[in-house]
């Protein structure tokens, strides 16, 4: 992109682009601060710091070549050590995430290449505003946490062609900026941008790797780090080399060298960015004894094993099917994927195991969207979050009417979409009145429909204890692919605070257009019927504890 004059500052996690009057350059990365770092660079807490290195040995295939890099952190922090990759031009890079701050040191060894053996050198790391990977919640399984422990709000949108070189997708900078700007905080993307991955340099040489399209994703991931560091990547590595719910033959065909040459480029490439999850498949069937089902174990298996970092692993299968692999030991959250599930019941499934789960897909808006985007997706948004877990805005995955993508990553503002008009207004809801959802659990049964309208208008009812309560009321036509709201019903809710002592404060929010009232203050001790002050929208209830002064 050209702009004039430019600077950088840092604003809420991310950097907003300033522009003044004067000679216009081009610019390809901000110039302060730098998460990934280099060589005797101060590296960040909880960025990248790459350490580059040079062998001018020849041989065949510089692939084969095994060499690693040892990262010793200041004490008592354990030693880790990881391969280093070759990225073409005679170069080797070794990357480490940065777990602390003070000084590090380093070593390589290589019994393959004696140029890239036994070198060694240090940096300092310092400490910095980063939040670093994701992690399972350390107070509530159920949830995610960055590396500070802060609950992580998330709000998805699909981007499968984030990392790809077609045409059309020049415009990834500017689809990351708007849909930070529209309250999304993990994109999903295809690893190289493609369904049929080019992971090596041809299609008859299957033992070189494809350098262009690892590197391309390289630089825009560490573009994402510099620049909207709080943006995380569900990252599928692998997707369809066979047709839709059939078994896989490729990765079976290959021989286990070839194989272990595309899962150490994965590791090394790419373990240390902190944004990433690994998401090793996306939309496949598993069944017993197939291909498919054996490969996402190996790939999972790996990962577990070699990522030093403990990047969280999950995988995709079809829509409608139950998480195939509940109980393997690589696995880190549920990945599920569903159709209309505006009630959000598929996570009552999962409630018996520790972990996240993760709605990665429902509805496209641009491919069988909903009848009503704007409803439908707030609706989706709200009552996954409030059920404990999160969803997926799907904007587009693919161009169905011809065989070339037409501009696969167009910015929101440059569509006429409608899905996250209303899905902007949530992450401001939580962050202003500092809400944290980690807190909440499911507590359903404490509420109706005052109009007694069936499940496609069950509140959605989550209680921090008996101190607050956080209620969506759908005030819907139906649950379905036709869902908006009742524009003739004002919504209400019977709600049962029998078992609750005290009294508490309301307050309502319209999930439509994000109005707020007052709702007066509420005596608990038996059922009690409230009524938004809207008529024909859906609204969300907030209920505070008050305070018992003597």
């Amino acid at each position: 992109m050209i702009y004039s004059k430019l600077s950088f500052i840092q604003s809420k996690g991310k950097f907003l682009l300033l522009a003044f009057t004067g000679t216009l350059f081009l610019l390809s990365q901000p110039a302060f601060p730098q998460y990934f770092t280099h060589g005797m660079e101060p590296a960040q807490l909880y960025g990248v710091h790459e350490i580059r290195l040079s062998s001018t040995t020849d041989t065949p295939n510089p692939f084969d070549t095994h060499a690693e890099i040892t990262f010793y952190p200041p004490p008592p922090h354990p030693s880790v050590q990881i391969p280093l990759f070759y990225d073409g031009n005679h170069t080797w890079r070794g990357r480490a995430y940065i777990t602390t701050p003070g000084r590090w040191t380093w070593r390589t060894h290589s019994q393959d290449d004696s140029k890239l053996d036994n070198r060694s050198g240090f940096f300092n790391a310092v400490d910095s505003a980063l939040p670093g990977k994701l992690r399972i919640h350390p107070h509530n399984p159920k949830a995610f946490a960055d590396e500070r422990g802060r609950t992580f709000l998330n709000i998805a949108n699909t981007a499968y062609y984030l990392f790809s070189g077609d045409p059309g997708a020049d415009t990834w900078r500017e689809f990351i900026q708007e849909d930070w700007d529209l309250g999304i905080r993990m994109l999903r993307g295809l690893s190289q941008g493609k369904f049929a991955p080019e992971l090596f340099e041809g299609d008859t040489d299957l033992d070189k790797l494809n350098l262009a399209a690892f590197q391309r994703t390289d630089l825009r991931l560490t573009w994402m780090l510099n620049t909207y560091p709080g943006m995380y990547v569900e990252f599928i590595l692998f997707q369809f080399e066979a047709e839709w719910k059939e078994d896989e033959s490729f990765w079976a065909s290959l021989t286990a060298a070839q194989k272990d040459r595309v899962l150490r480029q994965y590791v090394a490439r790419y373990a240390a960015f902190p944004q990433i999850l690994w998401e090793i498949h996306n939309d496949l069937r598993y069944d017993p004894g197939w291909n498919n089902t054996k490969a996402a174990i190996e790939k999972g298996t790996y990962l577990k094993k070699h990522d030093p970092w403990g990047t969280l692993i999950t995988t995709g299968a079809y829509r409608d099917a139950p998480f195939p692999f509940p109980h393997e030991p690589w696995v880190s959250f549920i990945h599920i994927e569903t159709l209309n599930a505006l009630t959000a019941d598929q996570v009552a499934d999962y409630a018996h195991l520790p972990m996240p789960v993760f709605n990665g897909e429902d509805r496209y808006e641009a491919y069988r969207g909903p009848a009503h985007p704007q409803y439908y997706y707030r609706r989706l948004m709200w009552t996954w979050l409030l059920s404990g877990s999160s969803a997926t805005y799907g904007q587009r995955w693919h161009n169905r009417d011809g065989a070339t993508i037409n501009q696969p990553l167009t910015p929101y503002s440059q569509t006429n979409y409608r899905g996250l008009h209303s899905v902007k207004l949530i992450r401001p809801f939580f962050e202003d009145r500092a809400i944290d959802i980690a807190l909440y659990r499911d507590a359903d049964g404490l509420g109706q429909d005052a109009d007694y309208r069936g499940e496609a208008n069950r509140p959605q009812i989550a209680a921090h204890g008996n101190k607050s309560f956080l209620i969506y009321h759908p005030n819907a036509t139906e649950a379905k692919h036709g869902a908006k709201s009742d524009t003739e019903i004002t919504a209400g809710l019977i709600l049962d605070l029998t078992s609750y002592s005290g009294s508490y404060r309301a307050q309502w929010f319209n999930a439509h257009d994000g109005r707020t009232a007052p709702g007066g203050e509420i005596s608990s001790g038996g059922k009690v019927l409230l009524r938004a002050p809207w008529i024909g929208v859906d609204v969300v209830l907030r209920l505070e504890q008050l305070k018992i002064t003597k």
